[in-house]
């Protein structure tokens, strides 16, 4: 009884030192997903990364999915999937065609086939009806691509997509040995496993017959009410819900059983991964259990409640790996633990953590004793030891952990003597040998000098301290005194008060920072150089918190605001601030490592560079520790190790750390909103035409013009706290140059686009996706207006000519007809001219008629009278006489005449009036030369009583009234045409 006690004591001690040797090598550490992160549950049943890098997760209230920066939430009634079913999500499959199968505890199936944004509840499709109500536990793809369901409840279920049909298991209808069906496996050669609630493993043969494994003292311990099963070569690899962890060999059907009596922490086995020649196995209640198959060593991790990056819970229910890159773990009340191999992650030393024993965990200085060996000073805890050398700690034993102590700097000259630099209590130097501390007062009137910040040795062995408030003093090594320094001996006169780092480089030059006036270098030929950022050499700040020497002699300047600068041979070289890409431009320290890379630690985070200053990396690390560095509080060890301090501990990272990680390349547009509305798939925005992909497919996005803002997500799949790189865009082709976001964001806004065709790439480290995106012109740039403007323009064109012609016309016929009216105007005047000549010589013609026949007529009255008229001769005289009364020769010349003036009148009367006589027309005439009576009887050789029994006889025939004017008819009277046209 005794031997076998001590058996099991030496089995113990045996794990114990196995699991410090695994820890120790494995360093395991953990992120976590909580309901504080936006976890819907913290009941987490399992896990997939989907092929993208999503990580989708299943809780006891619904479905989150995980892009390294945000928890979307998928829960029923969900604006994004509004189809989607069941608050106890249990199950997570992707198929080989990229669909999302999600199983519920009694909702049935939901899928997202891949080319949509949604999911939809298969609830409603015969084919899947008797699944409606079924515990699913577990969904597995085989080499067939049939999709196997293995429920709590209703047995087994396949369904073959090609063939849109579904196959039921039971123990009614098959072999099946029960209807609680938690897992199931296919080996290399094509068998499938099946675990049930009973203690019998199976097997489907070809011919869907279910058959047992044939191994009786295998079922005598397979227990367990669920199980999970995985093959891995001709291995099959079972947990079990209180028998432990079955490896069997399905060659020689050998297996091995771990449980509690060989190591495993506990029975109850959730579930198991593979990864390469690891076995991870999540317990209920006994953390992570890691069996490493090349050592046969098996390991627990637990959790810890004081560190911050060790497990959150021992009560596990699910695992899954990324290609050997993370690991990620679902707990009972803990949400997600996951810990990812690639990221560059920190170690941590402060409070709480073993082997931190100070009361101030703000560190000011570090000093590297020895390899592995470490002093650190805190801003009131005194002085800390953290190595591996016990015999290191024992010889400062004396000067470690004076609680209250402020310690700002530590410094080992080359005889082995610590300096100490404390506020209140002055210079101090401790001697190791004889663990004996003395003050350094000053050698003028034996007072302390208070408040050292910076320390540095000359080749002589002088010290050269610069205080906060004192000046800069000396320390001359032979003759043990410390005095002012001598700045006459520079060119000098004095140098600020408040020296914040003094640094003596290879060259014996003295380089001094000050918090208010820069730089002065003191040469070592006694002439000395002012850097400001008034000087030609300016810097960028004037306020100086640390200065660095690198291995090729060049220096390195950082400043509180202004980055850090490089000066080589005296000369700038360059200038690096947050434009450039450093994490902050308030720098606190610089180091190289053996890399030649420089570090800057900042009050945000940590920046690489190259010695010609290009930008190689920065973290931020994004909260999850605090980012905050002292000044100068940073050192590369002999071990290739980066230390640094800042108000929450020690940081630290091996630099080989760095250089084997894998950066993560992979960039993926994640989410785009229009007007704060997520757009997807075939889901309506007013004013945009449904998509015609899903986001993750999405090539080209057009928007109207009216909706030309737009929001886009996007992610790495970095699932690391330390993140490497800020995400850089830009927008082709209006920016050129990449642009940088701040490194927590991860998403862009473009408002206002103009219209055009854009490309909007997102780049991370060496990681890059894009998007077309086209913004439709508004309507007045549309090819169909603008042919519409130039149609009417056109139109315009061709009116406005139109118009010209029409007015050029008309003012062509207003030129003319005033051309023709001045024309008119002088052919009326010469008309009238002519007219009156006609008339004056048509009246001359009929006066001189009138007169002739007057004179005719009265030698006719006096020859008839007076003389005899039986004289032959008078008798003659008087025929002749009469004669020439009588003759109508002159009535020619006379309607010639009478016709030129108006050739129209005797026609028109004459067509009017055909009852008219020649002597009626005649009279018409001269009435219309407006000749009197006596002149017509004169003219006609007729008495004044014959013209007027002439006129009363003319009248009558033109049917005037009596009262009627024949005078003023005839003078009135004009043709039909001319009276029209004078009507008009």
């Amino acid at each position: 009884m005794l031997f076998k006690r001590y058996s099991i004591f030496i089995i113990i001690l045996s794990w114990v030192c196995s699991i410090n040797v695994i820890l120790a090598e494995q360093k395991p550490t953990f992120d976590h997903l909580t309901i504080e992160n936006g976890l819907l549950h913290n009941a987490v049943n399992d896990i997939l990364i989907d092929s993208f890098g999503y990580v989708w997760i299943a809780t006891n209230n619904g479905l989150n999915r995980y892009d390294g920066h945000e928890l979307l939430a998928l829960q029923e009634g969900s604006p994004t999937s509004p189809d989607f079913k069941g608050r106890r999500i249990t199950a997570l499959l992707e198929d080989h065609s990229g669909n999302i199968w999600v199983g519920t505890g009694n909702s049935g199936v939901n899928v997202k086939y891949f080319d949509e944004d949604v999911f939809v509840n298969l609830s409603s499709n015969s084919v899947f009806a008797s699944l409606n109500k079924s515990e699913i536990y577990s969904i597995y793809e085989d080499s067939h691509h049939r999709i196997w369901f293995c429920t709590l409840n209703a047995g087994l279920f396949s369904y073959d997509p090609s063939k849109d049909q579904l196959q039921h298991y039971t123990s009614e209808n098959s072999r099946l040995s029960s209807n609680a069906v938690s897992g199931i496996t296919e080996d290399d050669l094509g068998q499938l496993w099946i675990v049930t609630s009973s203690q019998i493993l199976q097997s489907i043969q070809l011919d869907n017959t279910i058959v047992d494994f044939d191994n009786a003292e295998l079922s005598n311990r397979f227990v367990g009410y669920r199980k999970q099963i995985k093959s891995q070569n001709d291995t099959l690899w079972i947990a079990t819900e209180g028998g432990g962890l079955f490896q069997i060999d399905l060659a020689t059907k050998a297996y091995k059983n771990y449980t509690i009596e060989n190591g495993l922490s506990s029975n109850v086995i959730r579930d198991l991964e593979l990864v390469d020649s690891i076995v991870y196995a999540a317990s209920d209640g006994g953390g992570l259990n890691v069996l490493n198959l090349k050592n046969g060593l098996l390991s627990t991790i637990w959790k810890n409640t004081n560190h911050i990056e060790a497990l959150n819970s021992n009560a596990l229910l699910c695992l899954t790996s990324q290609e050997n890159k993370s690991l990620w773990i679902g707990t009972y009340n803990g949400g997600v633990n996951y810990s990812n191999k690639e990221s560059i992650r920190f170690e941590h030393f402060g409070i709480g953590i073993d082997g931190f024993n100070s009361s101030s965990e703000s560190i000011l200085a570090i000093l590297e004793l020895e390899p592995n060996n470490l002093l650190m000073s805190t801003d009131g805890g005194g002085l800390i030891f953290r190595g591996e050398s016990q015999e290191i700690a024992s010889d400062y034993k004396p000067i470690l952990n004076r609680d209250g102590e402020v310690v700002k700097t530590l410094y080992k000259d080359s005889g082995g003597n610590l300096w100490l630099g404390a506020f209140g209590q002055g210079l101090r130097r401790y001697d190791k040998t004889t663990k004996q501390t003395t003050t350094v007062n000053s050698s003028l009137d034996n007072s302390p000098i208070y408040n050292i910040w910076t320390i540095d040795e000359a080749n002589n062995g002088d010290l050269i301290l610069g205080t906060y408030g004192a000046g800069l003093w000396k320390y001359i090594r032979e003759k043990q005194e410390l005095l002012p320094f001598p700045l006459s001996d520079y060119g000098i006169e004095a140098i600020s008060g408040n020296i914040s780092k003094v640094l003596i480089d290879s060259q014996e030059n003295i380089w001094i920072g000050t918090d208010n006036t820069g730089v002065v270098c003191l040469r070592s030929d006694n002439s000395h150089s002012k850097f400001q950022t008034e000087s030609d050499q300016g810097l960028s700040d004037n306020e100086i918190r640390t200065i660095f020497e690198d291995d090729d002699g060049a220096i390195w300047v950082g400043s509180d605001g202004g980055g850090v600068s490089k000066w080589l041979n005296s000369q700038k070289a360059f200038t690096i601030t947050k434009d450039d890409g450093l994490v902050s431009n308030n720098v606190m320290g610089i180091t190289q490592d053996q890399e030649s890379n420089i570090w800057v630690s900042t009050i945000s985070g940590v920046s690489i560079l190259s010695p010609e200053g290009l930008l190689l990396n920065s973290f931020n690390f994004r909260g999850k520790q605090v980012n905050q560095f002292n000044q100068d509080a940073i050192l590369t060890t002999s071990e290739s190790k980066i230390v640094i301090g800042g108000i929450k501990g020690l940081h630290s990272l091996y630099v080989s750390d760095l250089s084997d990680r894998v950066a993560n390349s992979r960039v993926q547009i994640s989410g785009i909103k229009v007007l704060d509305e997520v757009l997807q798939k075939g889901v309506n925005i007013d004013g945009i035409e449904p998509i015609e992909y899903p986001i993750h497919a999405l090539e080209t996005l057009t928007l109207p013009f009216k909706l030309n803002s737009i929001s886009v997500d996007f992610t790495s799949f970095d699932f690391s706290q330390a993140s490497p790189n800020p995400y850089l865009y830009r927008l082709l082709p209006i920016q050129e140059e990449w642009r940088e976001l701040a490194s927590t964001k991860n998403s862009v806004v473009f408002n206002n686009l103009q219209s055009g065709t854009f490309e909007l790439q997102i780049k991370r480290g060496d990681g890059l996706d894009s998007l077309e995106i086209k913004v439709s012109p508004p309507f007045y740039q549309t090819w169909w207006f603008r042919l519409l403007i130039g149609l009417i323009l056109i139109a315009l064109l061709f009116a406005y000519i139109n118009f010209s012609e029409r007015r050029q016309k008309e003012l062509h016929d207003q030129k003319l007809e005033k051309a023709r009216s001045e024309i008119l105007s002088l052919n009326n005047e010469k008309l009238e001219a002519e007219l009156d000549a006609q008339n004056t010589k048509l009246l001359l013609s009929s006066t001189q008629m009138a007169q002739k026949n007057s004179m005719l007529i009265e030698v006719k009255s006096m020859l008839s009278s007076n003389l005899d008229k039986t004289d032959p001769n008078i008798r003659a005289t008087i025929r002749k006489i009469e004669s020439e009364l009588r003759a109508n020769d002159y009535w020619s010349e006379f309607n010639n005449y009478f016709e030129k003036i108006d050739k129209r009148f005797t026609n028109a009367l004459v067509q009017k009036f055909p009852q008219l006589t020649k002597n009626d027309l005649r009279i018409c005439g001269l009435i219309k030369l407006n000749m009197s009576t006596k002149e017509i009887a004169s003219i006609l050789n007729i008495s004044l009583r014959g013209v007027e029994k002439a006129k009363y006889r003319l009248k009558k025939r033109l049917e005037l009234e009596q009262e009627q004017s024949l005078d003023t008819f005839i003078i009135g009277f004009r043709s039909e045409k001319n009276q029209s046209s004078n009507l008009g």
